[in-house]
């Protein structure tokens, strides 16, 4: 979170959490997923408005990423160039620009093509305090849409989808940047989007995972 690059008190670093991912992919299946603020913070990272910190998330191999409110902070067009960048699947449901969508809104992670069943389904979603916790230039045409409506929205998409095609997706994970911070609205709330999740009937007898990030704790 907030581009902590390097080892400090009680942040891992990039490097240890190379030799985590590493010694956990030796032991089976590891899926590996950023909740959003990677990419600025440290001056070590913002030196390069990111990019170094693109560089080794590439090279960790991220399975996907969903966008926070700080990875507005360089402005869209580094966003859109970061993207381009990117070896993997940055994705937000809920994020909008002149209409449409930023970037996808979901993903499908699938570490053994071939046996049906066992692949994720990914969404993103961030918080719309986005509007108000970056400069106003850099969210210029952009809104952020209810985070539990989008997800609820492409939820319904992929389940439809999935029926038409004859597939069945059981595990869902849901990488938010929303937190419960209690100066966030309520609707906005991960704690919030996790329970609509639980009353999802689209959801029933899946498995569901939701990753939040935004509060720190």
């Amino acid at each position: 979170c907030l581009g902590r690059i390097v080892e400090a008190n009680d942040v891992i670093g990039m490097s240890k959490l190379s030799e985590v991912v590493n010694e956990t992919r030796e032991k089976g299946t590891t899926l590996v997923f950023d909740s959003g603020d990677a990419i600025q913070g440290l001056p070590i990272t913002n030196s390069t408005k990111g990019e170094d910190m693109v560089t080794l998330m590439n090279a960790i191999g991220y399975d996907a990423m969903t966008l926070g409110n700080h990875e507005f902070d360089f402005g869209l067009d580094q966003i859109k160039k970061l993207h381009e960048r990117l070896t993997f699947p940055l994705i937000s449901s809920n994020v909008y620009v002149n209409g449409a969508r930023l970037f996808e809104a979901s993903t499908i992670v699938d570490k053994t093509p071939g046996v049906d069943g066992d692949e994720f389904v990914v969404i993103g979603v961030t918080t719309p305090e986005t509007a108000t916790k970056t400069h106003p230039r850099n969210v210029e045409n952009v809104s952020f849409k209810d985070p539990i409506t989008e997800v609820n929205t492409v939820i319904e998409e992929i389940e439809a989808k999935a029926k038409a095609e004859g597939k069945v997706y059981n595990n869902y994970v849901i990488l938010a940047h929303l937190g419960i911070d209690t100066t966030t609205p309520t609707a906005w709330q991960g704690s919030t989007l996790a329970k609509a999740l639980s009353e999802n009937k689209l959801l029933t007898g899946k498995k569901v995972i939701v990753l939040d990030g935004h509060s720190h704790s």
